[in-house]
């Protein structure tokens, strides 16, 4: 019995970390889990990010991301407004790895990486 919820725990814990940084650009504003506006400038964007190449270098972080195919891969589903009012959330992509971050306290912080 210890042994299943064991198991159990620690298949939970591995699926949830497959998920996290994981980022699936959707064309329907009613699939997407959260409205997101790419912004020109640094100073305009609530975050800051580094989009990877690699699955596993977007594990558990807010501000890597890594775009993925299907949208069941996925941690989170994003929805691509033309208009910054109509955003949840203004990202800027960086090309450097290090700049990556959340540039002013939002109420997304921390659920990007579930």
């Amino acid at each position: 019995m210890k042994r299943s919820v064991l198991a159990g725990m620690i298949v939970c814990a591995l699926a949830t970390g497959v998920a996290a940084g994981q980022v699936f650009v959707t064309t329907a504003e009613w699939d997407a889990n959260l409205k997101v506006y790419f912004t020109e400038h640094r100073y305009e964007a609530d975050l800051v990010v580094y989009v990877t190449p690699n699955a596993w270098e977007a594990r558990g972080k807010d501000a890597i991301w890594h775009y993925v195919q299907q949208r069941y891969q996925a941690g989170v589903r994003v929805f691509v407004t033309q208009k910054s009012w109509q955003a949840h959330l203004k990202v800027f992509v960086t090309p450097y790895r290090y700049e990556a971050g959340w540039r002013r306290s939002h109420s997304w912080t921390g659920r990007l990486s579930r």
